[in-house]
């Protein structure tokens, strides 16, 4: 979690400073990807999606916006900084507020990159939304997310590590052997109708904070506050709740 929030402060400090007009103008700019990357990081309120098919990342949205937007591979990091325009007129509240939080319509940014041949590392700070187009295979797969983000993917992992804070929506579905889920504010975790099936879980929700899943093993973890574990499946689950807590099965 210390590394989310690093990443977010800069996202605050600037965010709140920017203030330059749109322009009213819708455009289109694409960037050459010369270098291949494992690791996703955005920062701003854009819209992501991941596309096997692409073979450069293409931005759309106000000249200005797209114009501040940095785009950067690095060491194997692809790097989005749209944080200069989140939010510049309604300040830092917007961005930890518990209800979700999408920038307006005509600050938004549509961004498509390549769907890196591995994945290892996503990490979303501040209304970013990300999707693929297909789903997203990985041995190893971590998520760290900070702000009010949505998260999209269906997936097929053997190892997956989700650490959210603020109030992140994780839709999510497929397949995990192993879950690592720690989550603190207003976050949640998938649905009855969207979940993710898993054979091992280990969860930590603290505030108030939902968590849906399939178990075909074991499920164990803690609960504190007002959060809600929802799990389907034959496997076995021992969640210690604290407070208003609850654990359902379905």
């Amino acid at each position: 979690m210390k590394r989310i929030l690093s990443f977010l402060l800069p996202l605050i400090l600037v965010s709140c400073s920017y203030g330059t007009k749109l322009s009213g103008i819708v455009d289109t700019r694409v960037v050459d990807v010369d270098d291949p990357y494992t690791e996703i990081a955005v920062k701003g309120g854009v819209n992501v999606s991941m596309d096997p098919a692409a073979t450069a990342i293409t931005l759309k949205g106000d000249t200005v916006l797209i114009g501040v937007t940095s785009v950067t591979v690095k060491d194997g990091t692809l790097t989005i900084d749209a944080s200069r325009k989140l939010f510049k007129r309604k300040g830092i509240k917007n961005l930890i507020k518990v209800n979700n939080v999408v920038a307006p319509e005509s600050e938004s940014i549509d961004i498509v990159i390549p769907t890196p041949a591995t994945l290892t590392e996503i990490s979303l700070a501040g209304a970013v939304t990300l999707s693929s187009l297909e789903p997203v295979k990985a041995g190893r797969l971590a998520i760290e997310t900070a702000g009010a983000n949505n998260v999209i993917l269906a997936l097929d992992v053997k190892e997956l590590n989700v650490d959210a804070a603020g109030a992140d929506n994780y839709w999510l579905e497929g397949s995990a052997m192993e879950l690592d889920l720690d989550m603190a504010g207003a976050c949640n975790f998938c649905s009855k109708t969207q979940y993710l099936t898993v054979n091992k879980a280990k969860i930590d929700l603290a505030g108030a904070c939902s968590a849906t899943l399939c178990s075909v093993g074991t499920v164990k973890g803690d609960a504190a506050g007002a959060c809600s574990i929802a799990i389907t499946g034959a496997g076995d689950a021992k969640i210690k709740t604290r407070g208003a807590s609850s654990v359902i099965r379905f």
